[in-house]
């Protein structure tokens, strides 16, 4: 465009995701949607083993001069994003920093203390972040960018947080320069071993109020979704382009409008069985369903459609504890819903956290009885995790029992506690401060693959078995 310079730009990825689970698909809309008068890179150091400490990183930063370092922080790579930001400044204050993601969405005034970053970008940027470049070095001002936050005459400004109605008008990721391609060689399978697999993202927002949650603190309680159209172009891109056979769908909440997940279930089948597919598709939706956002009919449709299984969120056996989460759910029903998906042909996935402040060792015991009883064929056991910015994270700071600083070094300690650092400190409620999460964990797994032998056969089919030792071995890695 006439009288705007277009931009260098790096955008970085911190080390500290595990690389078969999670890849930069925020970089990868940021990369789509810029205008392309602007030059953008990305750089992966989760998927190159690269921290913040290595000559490599300094080396790409030096050879690409850019005039713009953008930085995605999440509350397990934060505090590697703050030191790459240092780093970018050691090699030039010229450098404009920026930083993204849900940790700064959370956190803006917190984050923006730090001086060596210039700007953050609260929300979703996709559409934002190519008028800040565009404005970038002109004398227009920030007025009107929303998501955007800066400082102005030594204050910080924090704009309002955009959250595009009309999602259809942001383009869908690009997938090459995240790197899908290379992901998947290094086992990039989340949702199931059904195949290459790539996420999508359809529908964005919660309405739901979970203590313990993020999700409507980022993108909003309004559910926005893309059309089916767009939708199935996005699958078609990926099929033909990338040759994706498995679609993981990274909503929280795809079910929610049961019309709208329906339509696109018949649309599916209806391309499958016009032979627009040559090849078997197939869908997950591995961030799980809420049970009451299911019917016969969707359950039906969905294993039409291309799903193998689902996963649920029953996050506890006790009501007294669910009723603290805020999360409405009845778990006397859980096992029935269960057995209508498994009636259906589907596996069942359930996610439960143990250790939730206020729990009792009867409260755990309840949950426990609640896995023994649904006839679910793989679980997820995790420690709770108190998530900065959440209900409950802020009530844990007001009574003392965590610091408003407080940062785990590490995500995975809570899911796979294989090691624990003396010189961190992870939360836990009174009572339950010996309580090993990782070995109920295994032990309830052995327990239902003795009731359901089906179980051992669901956790080859979800991760390959090849793929489960290469993930405990990264896991491990990145833990210690």
């Amino acid at each position: 465009m006439q009288g705007i310079r277009g931009k260098k730009v790096l955008l970085i990825e911190p080390a500290g995701n595990l690389p078969f689970y999670i890849l930069p698909l925020g970089l990868g809309f940021l990369k789509s949607n810029a205008p392309d008068h602007h030059d953008v890179r990305i750089y992966d150091c989760s998927l190159k083993g690269v921290f913040s400490d290595s000559p490599d990183l300094l080396r790409e930063i030096a050879e690409y001069g850019p005039d713009v370092v953008g930085v995605s922080a999440s509350m397990q790579t934060y505090s590697e994003a703050v030191r790459i930001v240092s780093k970018v400044k050691s090699v030039s204050r010229d450098i404009a920093t920026v930083m993204g993601g849900a940790h700064p969405s959370i956190f803006g005034e917190k984050v923006m203390e730090n001086e060596d970053l210039d700007f953050i970008f609260r929300g979703e940027a996709e559409l934002m972040f190519g008028a800040f470049l565009d404005r970038l070095g002109t004398e227009e001002g920030f007025d009107g960018i929303k998501g955007l936050g800066y400082r102005r005459n030594g204050r910080v400004v924090l704009n309002d947080i955009n959250l595009e109605a009309d999602i259809d008008m942001i383009r869908y990721p690009d997938y090459r320069h995240i790197g899908l391609d290379e992901y998947i060689r290094n086992g990039y399978s989340y949702g199931g071993f059904y195949g290459k697999s790539a996420p999508i993202w359809i529908t964005r927002g919660c309405p739901y109020g979970c203590s313990f949650c993020s999700a409507s603190l980022i993108n909003g309680k309004k559910i926005r979704r893309h059309s089916i159209p767009y939708i199935m172009n996005w699958i078609d891109h990926l099929y033909r382009e990338h040759g994706i056979r498995q679609f993981a769908l990274v909503d929280d909440n795809f079910t929610f409008q049961m019309d709208y997940a329906k339509e696109f279930c018949r649309t599916v089948i209806d391309l499958r069985e016009r032979g627009h597919f040559s090849e078997k598709i197939y869908f997950a939706t591995p961030n799980g369903v809420r049970i009451d956002s299911l019917d016969d009919e969707l359950i039906a449709l969905m294993k039409k459609a291309g799903w193998k299984g689902l996963s649920i969120a029953p996050e506890s056996g006790s009501k007294k504890t669910l009723k603290r989460m805020r999360k409405t759910l009845d778990p006397d029903k859980v096992p029935g819903v269960v057995k209508r998906i498994k009636k259906q042909g589907l596996d069942v996935r359930a996610f439960f956290i143990i250790g939730y402040p206020g729990e009792t060792r009867d409260d755990v015991r309840q949950t426990i009885r609640l896995i023994r009883k649904s006839k679910i064929d793989a679980i997820i056991l995790g420690k709770f995790l108190p998530i900065p910015g959440t209900p409950i994270f802020n009530e844990l700071v007001r009574d003392g029992e965590i610091s408003a600083d407080y940062m785990p070094q590490s995500i995975f300690k809570f899911v796979m506690p294989l090691s624990k650092s003396k010189e961190e400190h992870i939360y836990s409620p009174a009572g339950l401060e010996d309580l090993n999460t990782f070995a109920i964990f295994l032990r309830e797994s052995v327990l239902l693959a003795l009731r359901n032998p089906n179980s051992i056969a669901f956790y080859f089919k979800y991760y390959g078995f090849f793929n489960l030792l290469k993930k405990l071995l990264q896991a491990m890695k990145i833990i210690k």
